[in-house]
């Protein structure tokens, strides 16, 4: 699939909201308790106190609102392990929808994912891009850290869901998993809480192409109408190439949201804790699914106004050619009356 060339940006949210952080924590096959805090030096001290006595257990942190410091202490104090160029990475991602597994000095995952703001819906019919907020995220088998600037949606969904236990995707473990995970059905891994992020802001990212569709259908019909004025002609080519630019733009950000699911359930993932389970890589291919679906349309929608375009085309080439009859005709008139 190909999308229209586009200069395409990241977007921000400009608004930072107050700082807030929210910890998830399941250790020794304990119920998992959510807390929240509000500053990252509570949060730190919490941190050191219950992360060195956690085992076989899970911690997912959020951090809203936070500098770019406050971040770093706690992507230290959690993976000490890693590189500065990848911490950079983490604090200031420059792509959206990325993602990158580090194999050496402890196996992680890192990368930025395009959410949408809490304060209104991604969508089509309106012209405000300042409607996505990057959530920047570094994941091992027992510690997920997401740091982002403002409230996005699917946030709090992923939060109840793992209040509720249902960020385990271990339905169709593997052996070894399901024997480890027997005595507590309850297990929420990091793996789990990421594929529940994953799949929930993707969904709530999703725009509704019907609005556009309309659009497209609307322009379909008045090109036949389109007077041969300049001032009708430049107003309809204006629609079209404006209807163009919000189409490329947005298929830009699907596709990198279908590449981020492809990377995922790709065979490199399923060898490692990210996709290990097969729970994990159905909700994986669900989420690719809908979002197919939605990409299908868009594709319906951009053929249609290709063809509007080749229809505009061709009729002011009929009109040309009528008027060019209509001249010849007048012309072989008038050369038999003077001769």
């Amino acid at each position: 699939m190909q999308s229209d060339s586009t200069e395409f940006s990241p977007l921000k949210c400009p608004t930072q909201a107050a700082p807030h952080c929210t910890v998830v924590l399941q250790a020794n096959g304990a119920p998992a308790t959510v807390q929240h805090f509000p500053s990252s030096k509570e949060l730190r001290n919490f941190l050191q106190k219950e992360v060195s006595t956690t085992e076989n257990g899970c911690v997912w942190v959020d951090m809203q609102g936070c500098t770019e410091e406050q971040n770093r202490m706690v992507l230290q104090l959690l993976f000490p392990q890693m590189e500065p160029s990848q911490m950079e990475d983490v604090l200031r991602p420059e792509a959206q929808d990325a993602v990158e597994l580090q194999p050496v000095k402890g196996e992680y995952l890192i990368g930025g994912i395009a959410c949408a703001c809490a304060q209104r819906r991604c969508a089509l019919d309106t012209e405000d891009d300042d409607n996505t907020v990057v959530c920047s995220f570094a994941c091992n088998e027992h510690f997920l850290l997401t740091m982002h600037a403002v409230p996005f949606l699917g946030l709090a969904e992923v939060l109840h869901q793992v209040k509720v236990g249902g960020s385990r995707f271990v339905q169709e473990s593997l052996p070894e998993v399901r024997e480890l995970e027997a005595n507590n059905m309850l297990t929420v891994r990091a793996s789990g809480v990421l594929c529940a992020l994953v799949c929930f802001t993707c969904e709530t990212y999703l725009p509704n192409p019907t609005g556009l569709i309309s659009e497209v259908d609307c322009i379909d019909e008045m090109v036949m109408l389109v007077a041969p004025g300049k001032r009708d002609q430049s107003d309809l080519l204006r629609r079209i190439a404006v209807l163009r630019r919000r189409m490329s733009t947005e298929n830009a950000r699907l596709y990198l949201k279908e590449k981020l699911l492809q990377e995922l359930m790709g065979p490199t993932m399923r060898t490692t804790f990210v996709s290990r389970d097969l729970g994990a890589v159905r909700a994986y291919r669900e989420a690719f699914v809908e979002l197919s679906q939605v990409l299908e349309r868009m594709e319906v929608a951009r053929d249609a106004l290709n063809h509007v375009n080749l229809n505009f085309v061709n009729a002011v080439s009929m009109r040309m050619s009528q008027a060019s009859a209509g001249f010849d005709y007048r012309m072989m008139v008038i050369s038999q009356i003077t001769t």
